[in-house]
């Protein structure tokens, strides 16, 4: 819940912002904070990954000892790399985007990354110890800190502002919550735990890479061919896909420490199917929602400045239907800590994306962007399933994935124009159909699940939760 929360409000900060700079300026944002999340998580080497594993089998005395060690790798990496970074930003700007570089404030990526480093840390430590709690906290007001303090700071320094903005909320967030949780951290550096981490999360690091060349390939020939402008309506297509991305991130916070942790008790990744299963349903079901009223939503989030976005969100919403999908692929090989086909199955799918973005964005634009990046992930998901169905001996339900979200990536693709130049009392029937259909097979899910009654099980169930 925290991570929906947090993710809602970024897409209440998106419809502020795109209120408070040009479409040129929102896309220059978005390419300087892509850059920013791929340096932190490049050059913290992924041990953030490492950490989530690791906590889980070490004795509880030792549990301090990492925290540290992991918070001051941090630390130190940041100490030498950020005045690097900051050093090279301007010229590497200049020299890549020429068109664009003089309007851009790339030196503001070196303290973004720092910050990442701290955020990224204390926000891995919340999810290992299941503090609910406080990553609702935590993540609702780091996200809240950032929009408001973006409001003036933009008003005044454009897109400086709001890069400032970011870099105080996330320091003073991490600040807070090592302050508060500073018992749990013990006074000693461990070159053994510092070597596991590294080994567990070093190849995994291909993997970000790879996913980093498919967002900043797509970002960077956008913003070099067709200007900031067209990087800017990306963006926001992007940003209103992550309406369902919201439920993914909460799958992504919540499942990896509970699977590892069901692991240690010996359940393994049994339970994962029907999971699975209900997780294809209900994105697919979002899927087609999001594309019908794609128009309205840009709208209403964006503004009318940015209705061109509106058909290629479809196509979004069904490339992170598959990145979500993919977490669950990589949850067994991650529990039997075999990162190797992870590694591969990424570093195919970036160089699918990095190649064929070469080829079609200069000459097809957003289009194309937007189709690369769906059929990329699908890309891994399907090699993914190759090698846990013939190594590991786990069969998934890959190929409903495939033929569903193939079958809505098309339809997002053909009906989209139509969808956003019918009436708004078609596109309210039609979304109608999808909502009833919806309820009729999740109703069934839930059955399935457990939930006894079906939505009305559902609430029940959070509520005894709630009071337990």
């Amino acid at each position: 819940m925290g991570n929906v929360l947090a993710r809602f409000m970024g897409v209440i900060s998106t419809a502020v912002l795109a209120r408070l700079l040009t479409v040129s300026q929102f896309g220059q944002l978005d390419f300087l904070q892509t850059l920013a999340t791929l340096g932190v998580v490049f050059f913290s080497l992924q041990t953030e990954m490492g950490l989530l594993r690791l906590y889980h089998t070490a004795r509880d005395q030792d549990r301090g000892v990492l925290l540290t060690t992991h918070l001051v790798f941090l630390t130190a990496v940041g100490l030498v790399v950020v005045p690097l970074t900051w050093l090279a930003a301007s010229p590497l700007a200049r020299l890549l985007v020429p068109a664009e570089a003089a309007r851009m404030r790339p030196e503001w990526i070196a303290p973004l990354i720092l910050s990442g480093f701290w955020f990224n840390h204390v926000f891995v430590v919340l999810r290992t110890s299941r503090r609910a709690k406080s990553a609702v906290i935590f993540s609702s007001l780091v996200t809240l800190a950032q929009i408001i303090l973006a409001v003036p700071l933009a008003l005044w320094w454009g897109v400086a502002g709001v890069l400032l903005a970011r870099v105080l909320a996330e320091t003073l967030g991490a600040g807070v919550i090592v302050g508060l949780y500073r018992r749990e951290y013990v006074l000693r550096f461990s070159l053994a735990w510092l070597r596991r981490l590294v080994r567990f999360s070093l190849p995994l690091l291909p993997n970000v890479a790879a996913q980093g060349i498919l967002g900043n390939m797509t970002r960077y020939l956008l913003i070099a061919f067709w200007g900031a402008a067209s990087l800017g309506l990306f963006s926001v297509a992007f940003r209103v896909s992550l309406i369902i991305g919201i439920f993914v991130g909460a799958l992504k916070t919540a499942w990896l420490p509970y699977a590892f942790s069901r692991e240690a008790e010996g359940d393994g990744v049994a339970e994962q199917r029907p999971l699975y299963v209900t997780y294809l349903k209900v994105m697919t079901l979002l899927t087609l929602g999001v594309m019908v009223f794609a128009v309205d939503i840009v709208r209403i989030v964006a503004g009318s400045d940015y209705e061109a976005a509106a058909p290629v969100t479809g196509l979004l919403c069904a490339s992170i239907l598959f990145q979500g999908s993919i977490y669950f692929l990589n949850t067994p090989l991650l529990s039997r800590e075999k990162t190797v086909p992870i590694m591969i199955a990424s570093l195919v799918g970036g160089l699918f994306a990095a190649g064929f973005s070469v080829l079609l964005i200069p000459r097809w634009g957003l289009p194309a962007a937007a189709a690369i990046q769906m059929v990329s992930n699908l890309t891994v998901n399907l090699l993914l399933y190759l090698w846990l169905r013939w190594k590991l001996q786990i069969r998934f339900p890959v190929m409903w994935l495939v033929v569903i979200c193939l079958g809505v990536s098309l339809l997002t693709w053909l009906a989209a124009p139509w969808l956003t130049a019918t009436s708004f009392w078609v596109r309210l029937g039609i979304g109608l159909v999808v909502a009833l259909g919806g309820g009729i097979i999740l109703q069934g899910e839930l059955k399935r699940l457990g939930f006894a009654g079906g939505w009305r099980g559902l609430v029940r169930g959070l509520l005894r939760s709630e009071r337990a």
